[in-house]
Parts: C-alpha cells; structure tokens; sequence
C-alpha cells in the first residue's frame, strides 16, 4: 500500500468531483487537515470509512488500495467484508 498513490488519486478523484477538501470532509465529518494529509501521502483513511470514501468518491476500494483507476474488483468483496467486520 503506497500511501503517495493512494493520497494523489483521493486528490485527483475529489477534484474530478469538483469537491474542495472541506466538501470532502464535511462529508465524512472530519477535518479538511485530515484530508491535505492523505493528499500530501503522510497518512491513509481508516479502515472504518473507507466504504464511505469510495461511494462519495465513485471508486472501488481495491482502486483506492492500490492508487489506481480501472483495477478488476475481483476481491472487493472480501474487502467489503473485512471492512464491515471491523467496523
């Protein structure tokens, strides 16, 4: 897990959406700091609101994982899963 890639695709996404980093994080009820971190790649989202991020961000989580768009979903079940396990 590239934390550089994860925080330039969230970034590229969010401005794809045009949502500034407070949009982004008004919705996610957190801090627009927290969101400059993952952005900059001196941080990842919890696992606790990564189903949450990639819905508003129209990814999968297998893309945001791995920094990349396009990627097969073939075990973002079992990711969905593990998520909802731990939350």
């Amino acid at each position: 897990m590239n934390q550089e890639k994860i925080g330039k695709l969230i970034k590229k996404v969010r401005k794809d959406k045009s949502l500034t980093q407070q949009d982004l994080a008004d919705l996610l009820n957190l801090s627009p700091k927290t969101i400059s971190k993952w952005e900059c790649g001196k941080g990842c989202p919890d696992i606790s609101i990564l189903n949450e991020l990639c819905n508003i961000l129209g990814i999968s989580v297998t893309e945001l994982l791995n920094g990349e768009l396009g990627l097969k979903d073939e075990n973002n079940a079992t990711i969905t899963e593990s998520i909802k396990y731990y939350n």
